[in-house]
């Protein structure tokens, strides 16, 4: 039981250091296991202990491209001319205003996004954080 004694403070001082250190960094989901195997005359005892921290699920933000494409943007125009009103003698009397459309138009850089793969979510796979055997 002395021998054991031996072994179990270490054990005890890493298990101490383990508990206040995986919180954090298991964002509060972790696993630990411990065994103590008892010596025989042959080997001495033995403590193992495990660390095991779950799965996380982490976001994948999408991947999205800007595409710049050219375009023609169609203008229609209203304008407005003075026409000469005449009489029978081909005197101007007056003007009247007559409206009429003048098209046109002009190039414009136009931007959108495309999204090449949507977002997701991705489960890390466990990670174990020291395996340590005192005794043997």
């Amino acid at each position: 039981m002395a021998a054991l004694n031996v072994i179990a403070k270490p054990v005890v001082a890493s298990l101490a250091l383990l508990a206040l250190a995986l919180p954090a960094r298991a964002e509060g989901h972790f696993g630990l296991s411990v065994s103590v195997e008892k010596g025989g005359h042959d080997h001495p005892a033995a403590v193992a202990t495990h660390v095991v921290v779950a799965p996380r699920r982490v976001w994948v933000a999408p991947v999205c491209r800007t595409l710049v494409e050219r375009v023609w943007v169609p203008t229609v125009t209203t304008c407005y001319r003075d026409v000469p009103v005449v009489d029978i003698h081909g005197r101007v009397i007056s003007y009247r205003r007559e409206p009429y459309t003048v098209e046109g138009g002009h190039w414009e850089n136009v931007t959108r996004q495309i999204v090449i793969h949507e977002g997701y979510w991705r489960v890390e796979r466990h990670v174990e954080v020291g395996a340590m055997v005192h005794g043997r």
